[in-house]
C-alpha cells in the first residue's frame, strides 16, 4: 500500500460534501476530564451506555447479529422470524428462526448498517437500528419485542393509462408480496412504526415512500408507477475477474427521490440486469467483503434498456490517525466515521492513544466525521487512492455556544431541544443539547465560524443562522404548530402526493417537503410560525400552489389543494446544423431543469425527461396554459424556450433545433448552488432555485435580490455573480440578500453541477 500523510484541522474543512449521518450524543454528555501534566495529555472516554453487547472483531470474515424475541410481556416468542435488513438498498441479507427460548444469531453478514426485524403471525418488532456491523464483530443482547403489526393494503396502477398492474412488488420491513389481476395488495405483519414502502413492476421505475403505521391499518392507497428502464452489464474485480453475488444499487441524480428501486445482485458470472428510474443514474456494487465500485453516470429515457456497463470493484484502501481536542491532546473514545455519499461506510473508536484505523474503505472521495461528546470534527472531502494507506488526523472545535430557548411571550422552554451545526455543513453534523428549567443551553466544542442552531419542543420550533460561539449569550425563540391541509383531484382525495411548504418571510420558518400516502388525501407538516407558500402534485397532474399562515400553536386553517389533471407536450430535439436527431436531450419546463442535479429532494418540480434514441419526447403532467419548454444536448448551446400551448386531452406538439457548440468538451461540469440569475431593475435577482438544491435549501426563494457575494458587492453586475458564485465543489458561498426590503444573509455549499 502507498502511505500519505494529511494532517488538517477540521475547522478549515467545514465546507464538505453533506453527509448524511446522525451523530447525536446523549443530551447531556458528560464532561470529558481535562489533561494534566506532561504535553502529551490525552482526553479520557466517560463510559456511555449502549443497548447492546459488542465484541470484536473476533476474526476475519462475515459479522454476527445475536439476541432474543420476547411478547410483549418479555417471554421468549420461540419460532419468531428475524430479518436482517441492509440499510442500504432496504433487502433482506438473511433470515433465520428464533430458538425456542427465542434467542437468535444472523450471520456471517458482510460490514455495514442494518435493521432487526422480527414477526410473528400478525406480530412484529419495530425495527432496530440502524446498528453498524465491523467484519468479524459480533454483536449480541439485540431484544427485538413482538407486539400487534400494522397492515397496509390498496391498488397499483400505470401512471399513464390507470390500469391495474398485476404481479407488482409491494416491499416494506423486509415483507414482500405481488398484486393481484387487479392491481390490489394487502402487506400484513408489519412494524407498528414508520416503515418505506417500495413498489415496483417490470418496466416501470420503483417508488420507496414513507408510510406512517402507529394509528393502525392504512388502507385505500392507489400508488403510480411510470415506465421505467434497465442497465444491464457485469462486476469485476481489478483483475477484470467476474464476481459474481454483488450487491447492486442503482442511485438517481434527480430533484425527487420517489424512485427507490430493489436491490439486485450479480450472477455467478458477473452480470447483473437491475431496474433503474428515467434520468441520470450511477450503478453502486458492493461485494461480500463490503468492498465498492461505482459505474459512470448513465442517461436514461423512459422505456431503454442500457447495455454492456461495466463495473470495476478495486483494491479497498485503509485509512488511520489521531482525534485531538482543541488543545492538541488526543481524544480517547471519539467515534470516527467514513461517510461516502451520504452513508456510514466504515466506523471506528479512538484507543487509549486516541488513534483510530478504518478498513476497508473504496477508492474515491471520502468525508470523515469525528465525535466525542458535544464535540465535532470534520475532515474531507478526502481523495483515497486504490490500495492507499492514508494518514489524517482530526482537531474537535473548542468553542462555547450558550443562550436560552424561550417563547414567543418570552418564557423560558424547558428540555426544548437544540441542534447546532456549521451553516456552511449539512444538520447532520449537530451537536445536541436540551435546555434546562429556566430555558438555559449550552455546548461545549462547537467549530468556528458562522454557525445555525434549531430548537425544537412538542408543537414548537424556531432557529438563528449566522450565529458564533464565544460572542456572548443568544436568545432563540420557538413557536409554531402545523400547516394542514387537503389534496383533491378531479373532485376526489388524492391518495398519492408530494406537498411542500416555502416560507415567505427570510428568517421566519422553515422549508420542507414530504411524500404523501394518505387514503384521505389529507396531510399535516409540523412548521414554526410564519407564512409559506404551499404546492402540491402528484404523478400526470400540474402544481397546485396556495398560501397558507401557521399560527404560534395549534393548525393552521385547512389549506385545499386542487391539482388539475395535466396536459402533454409531445416533440422532438434536433441538431440546428444537419437536422439530425438529439438523442439523450433534457428536456423540462423549467430552465433548471435541464441541470442535473446530485442531491435528491422531494419536491414537486416542472415534469422533464430525456429524448429517445430518434430524438423524440413525452411531458406528461404538464399544468395547462402557455408553457415554456427548454432543451439542452450535450456538445450543442442553449436557444430561448419554445412557447407551446397546453390543453388538458390532446396534446401539444415542438421542434426544438439546438446550434452545436463545435468540438468543445461538451457537456459543462462546475460547483454551483442550483440558481439561475437574471436583472430586474438593475439589480441581480434569483430568476429560478432548483428545488433542493444548496441555495433552496439555504432558504433563497425566486425574486430574491442578491447584494454581494462573499462580500463582493455586485452593483448589478451578472456576469460578476456568475462568476463568484461559481467554485469548487462541496466549497461554501456566502451571499447578501434582500427580499422585500429586508436584508438577510445565506451560507450555501456548492455541488456538482452539468449543463
Amino acid at each position: 500500500m502507498r502511505l500519505r500523510r494529511l494532517v488538517i484541522a477540521a475547522s478549515l474543512a467545514l465546507a464538505a460534501v453533506a453527509v448524511m449521518l446522525l451523530l447525536r450524543e446523549p443530551s447531556t454528555p458528560p464532561e470529558p476530564a481535562a489533561s494534566s501534566g506532561s504535553g502529551s495529555g490525552h482526553t479520557e472516554a466517560q463510559q456511555e451506555p449502549t443497548p447492546f453487547a459488542r465484541r470484536g472483531p473476533q476474526r476475519l470474515g462475515g459479522g454476527h447479529l445475536g439476541g432474543q424475541v420476547q411478547t410483549q410481556d418479555a417471554r421468549p416468542a420461540g419460532g419468531a422470524e428475524i430479518r436482517a435488513i441492509r440499510s442500504e438498498g432496504g433487502a433482506a441479507a438473511a433470515v433465520a428462526s428464533a430458538a425456542a427460548d427465542g434467542s437468535f444469531r444472523l450471520g456471517p453478514l458482510p460490514p455495514g448498517d442494518y435493521h432487526l426485524v422480527a414477526r410473528q403471525g400478525p406480530l412484529s418488532s419495530e425495527p432496530l437500528g440502524p446498528i453498524p456491523l465491523a467484519e468479524g464483530e459480533e454483536l449480541g443482547g439485540l431484544v427485538l419485542r413482538l407486539q400487534r403489526g400494522g397492515s397496509v393494503f390498496g391498488v397499483v396502477r400505470d401512471a399513464s393509462t390507470g390500469d391495474a398492474l398485476e404481479g407488482a412488488t409491494l416491499q416494506a420491513a423486509g415483507v414482500s408480496v405481488r398484486t393481484d389481476r387487479v392491481g390490489a395488495f394487502r402487506l400484513e405483519g408489519l412494524p407498528p412504526a414508520e416503515v418505506e414502502l417500495t413498489a415496483s413492476a417490470d418496466g416501470y421505475e420503483a417508488r420507496s415512500l414513507p408510510l406512517s403505521l402507529d394509528a393502525g391499518p392504512v388502507g385505500g392507497l392507489e400508488l403510480l408507477l411510470s415506465r421505467g428502464a434497465r442497465i444491464r452489464g457485469r462486476v469485476v474485480d481489478s483483475a477484470g475477474a467476474p464476481v459474481g453475488g454483488a450487491t447492486l444499487l442503482p442511485i438517481p441524480y434527480r430533484l425527487d427521490s420517489v424512485a427507490g428501486h430493489p436491490a439486485v445482485t450479480s450472477r455467478p458470472d458477473g452480470s447483473f440486469d437491475v431496474g433503474a428510474p428515467v434520468g441520470v443514474v450511477t450503478v453502486k456494487a458492493i461485494d461480500t467483503k463490503g468492498d465498492t465500485g461505482y459505474s459512470d453516470a448513465i442517461e436514461l429515457a423512459p422505456g431503454t434498456t442500457r447495455e454492456g456497463i461495466v463495473i470495476r470493484i478495486g483494491e479497498s484502501g485503509r485509512i488511520a490517525g489521531n482525534v485531538n481536542d482543541a488543545a492538541g491532546a488526543v481524544v480517547v473514545g471519539a467515534r470516527v466515521h467514513a461517510v461516502d455519499r451520504g452513508r456510514t461506510i466504515a466506523e471506528a473508536v479512538t484507543g487509549s492513544d486516541g488513534r483510530f484505523a478504518l478498513e476497508r474503505i473504496p477508492a474515491g472521495f471520502v468525508q470523515l466525521v469525528a465525535a466525542r461528546g458535544a464535540a465535532r470534527g470534520l475532515v474531507g472531502p478526502l481523495e483515497l487512492l486504490e490500495g492507499e494507506a492514508a494518514e489524517v488526523t482530526i482537531q474537535l472545535g473548542g468553542a462555547v455556544l450558550q443562550g436560552r430557548a424561550v417563547d414567543a411571550a418570552g418564557r423560558p422552554v424547558p428540555g426544548a431541544e437544540l441542534a447546532v451545526w456549521p451553516e456552511a455543513g449539512p444538520p447532520s453534523l449537530a451537536s445536541h443539547t436540551s435546555a434546562g428549567a429556566d430555558g438555559f443551553f449550552e455546548l461545549r466544542g462547537v467549530p468556528g465560524g458562522p454557525l445555525r442552531l434549531e430548537a425544537t419542543a412538542e408543537e414548537l420550533a424556531g432557529g438563528l443562522r449566522g450565529i458564533f460561539a464565544n460572542e456572548g449569550d443568544v436568545t432563540v425563540t420557538l413557536s409554531g404548530g402545523a400547516l394542514s391541509g387537503l389534496v383533491l383531484r378531479q373532485g376526489r382525495p388524492a391518495s398519492d402526493f408530494v406537498v411542500a411548504a416555502s416560507p415567505l418571510e427570510p428568517g421566519r420558518g422553515r422549508a420542507t417537503s414530504q411524500a404523501i400516502l394518505s387514503p384521505d388525501g389529507r396531510f399535516r407538516l409540523r412548521l414554526p410560525a410564519g407564512a409559506y407558500e404551499v404546492r402540491a402534485s402528484a404523478r400526470g397532474t400540474g402544481v397546485a400552489t396556495a398560501r397558507a399562515v401557521v399560527p404560534d400553536r395549534g393548525d393552521s386553517p385547512q389549506v385545499v389543494l386542487e391539482l388539475e389533471e395535466g396536459g402533454v407536450i409531445e416533440g422532438v430535439v434536433l441538431d440546428a446544423k444537419d437536422g439530425s436527431p438529439l438523442a439523450g436531450a433534457r428536456v423540462s419546463l423549467s430552465r433548471s431543469g435541464t441541470f442535473a442535479f446530485g442531491q435528491a429532494a422531494d419536491v414537486p418540480k416542472a415534469p422533464q425527461t430525456l429524448t429517445g434514441g430518434d430524438g423524440s419526447f413525452r411531458l406528461s403532467g404538464v399544468a395547462p396554459g402557455r408553457m415554456p419548454v427548454f432543451a439542452y444536448a450535450s456538445g450543442h448551446g442553449f436557444v430561448p424556450p419554445a412557447i407551446v400551448d397546453v390543453r388538458e386531452g390532446s396534446p401539444s406538439r415542438v421542434e426544438i433545433r439546438l446550434p452545436p457548440r463545435g468540438d468543445g468538451p461538451g457537456e459543462e461540469v462546475f460547483g454551483g448552488i442550483g440558481l439561475t440569475i437574471g436583472l430586474d431593475r438593475g439589480q441581480v435577482v434569483a430568476a429560478e432555485v432548483v428545488g433542493g438544491g444548496p441555495a433552496f435549501v439555504a432558504g433563497m426563494r425566486r425574486g430574491d435580490v442578491i447584494l454581494a457575494v462573499d462580500g463582493m458587492a455586485l452593483g448589478g453586475a451578472l456576469q460578476l455573480a456568475v462568476d463568484r458564485i461559481r467554485g469548487p465543489v462541496g466549497t461554501p458561498v456566502t451571499l447578501e440578500m434582500q427580499r422585500e426590503g429586508v436584508g438577510f444573509r445565506l451560507v450555501a455549499v456548492r455541488s456538482e453541477l452539468r449543463y
